[in-house]
C-alpha cells in the first residue's frame, strides 16, 4: 500500500523553512498587554496631574483666608480713624466707640493676614503690619486726649491721620492685589490641568475602546471564524463527503488544526478508495469463479 498522502503548506516545503510568526498565544497576550498598558499610562498620568490641581487647591483657601482677612483689618482701621475724627471734631468721648471696636478687632485680622501671605510677599506684609502698629500707637495718645484737643490742632491731626490711613490703604491694595493674582493665577492653572487631564481620559478611554474592538476583531476572524469552518467540515466529512478541505490560514494552533484535519480528511478518502478498489477486484474475482463454476458444471453435464 503507497503511503497517505499529506498536505503541506507552501512555506513549510523541503528546502525553504518556514517564516517565523508570533504564535496566536503571543499575538494575543500582546494586545492584552498593549491595553493594560494604555490604562496603566492613562491612570498613571492622571495620577501625577492631580498634583498640580491639589497644589492649587491648598492655596487657594489660603489666599482666600488672607483676602479676608485683610478686609477685616482694614474696616478696623477705617473705624480707628472714624471714631478718632469724630471725637476729635466733636469732643465726645462716645464718639470714640468704632476706634475701640476697631482696636479689639486688628490684633486677630493682623495674625491671619501674617500666617496666611505667601512666601515672597512676606516682607511687603510684615511692612504693611508695622504701617498698622504705627498708625495705632499714632491714635492712642491722641484719643486720650479727646476732649481737650483745639479745633485747629483737631483739623490738622484729621488731615495727618488721613494721609496715614490712604498710605495704609495703598500698601493694602498692593498686598491684596498680589493675593487676587495669585489666586486667579491658581485657579486658571487647576483649571487648566482639569481639562488636560480630562483630554488625557478622553484620549485613553478612545484607546483602549479601539484596541479592545480590534482585539475582538482579531478573536473573531482569527480564532472564533476558522474553529467555525473546521467544525462545519468536520460535520460535511462525517455526512460522507471526503473531498471536504479547510483554508490552512491564520497561526498557532489554528492553522495547526486547519493541517491536521486535511490530513486526516486526506488520509480518510485516500483509505475509502483503495477501499473501493479492493472491493472492485473483489467483486472480479468473485464473478470469474463464479464463472468457472459453471463451466465445471457444464462439463460434467456433458460427459455424463
Amino acid at each position: 500500500m503507497s503511503p497517505v498522502p499529506e498536505s503541506r503548506d507552501r512555506r513549510g516545503s523541503l528546502g525553504n523553512p518556514p517564516e517565523k510568526r508570533l504564535g496566536l498565544t503571543a499575538m494575543v497576550s500582546l494586545m492584552l498587554g498593549a491595553t493594560a498598558l494604555i490604562i496603566g499610562l492613562v491612570f498613571v498620568t492622571l495620577i501625577v496631574s492631580t498634583n498640580g490641581p491639589r497644589e492649587a487647591l491648598e492655596e487657594a483657601p489660603k489666599s482666600a483666608r488672607f483676602l479676608l482677612a485683610s478686609s477685616r483689618a482694614e474696616r478696623a482701621l477705617v473705624d480707628l480713624e472714624t471714631g478718632i475724627r469724630g471725637g476729635m471734631l466733636t469732643g465726645d468721648r462716645s464718639e470714640l466707640e468704632p476706634y475701640h471696636a476697631g482696636l479689639l478687632a486688628l490684633p486677630g485680622e493682623r495674625r491671619e493676614m501674617l500666617e496666611n501671605s505667601i512666601g515672597a510677599q512676606l516682607p511687603e506684609v510684615e511692612n504693611l503690619d508695622r504701617m498698622i502698629e504705627e498708625y495705632v500707637t499714632y491714635t492712642q495718645p491722641i484719643a486720650a486726649d479727646i476732649g481737650s484737643i483745639k479745633p485747629r490742632q483737631a483739623t490738622r491731626l484729621v488731615r495727618e491721620g488721613k494721609d496715614r490711613l490712604d498710605a495704609i490703604r495703598e500698601a493694602f491694595d498692593s498686598v491684596n492685589r498680589v493675593q487676587e493674582e495669585r489666586l486667579s493665577e491658581k485657579r486658571a492653572e487647576a483649571n487648566k490641568i482639569s481639562d488636560r487631564s480630562f483630554q488625557i481620559s478622553i484620549v485613553g478611554l478612545i484607546a483602549s475602546l479601539l484596541l479592545l474592538l480590534f482585539i475582538g476583531w482579531y478573536l473573531r476572524g482569527k480564532i472564533l471564524k476558522p474553529i467555525s469552518v473546521v467544525a462545519s467540515a468536520a460535520s460535511d466529512l462525517s455526512e460522507g463527503r471526503l473531498g471536504t478541505r479547510v483554508p490552512e490560514w491564520g497561526r498557532g494552533a489554528i492553522v495547526t488544526l486547519a493541517r491536521s484535519f486535511n490530513r486526516m480528511a486526506a488520509a480518510l478518502q485516500y483509505r475509502d478508495r483503495k477501499l473501493i478498489d479492493a472491493n472492485r477486484q473483489l467483486e472480479g474475482s468473485i464473478e470469474e469463479v463464479e464463472e468457472a463454476s459453471e463451466l465445471k458444471s457444464a462439463f460434467l453435464a456433458n460427459m455424463s
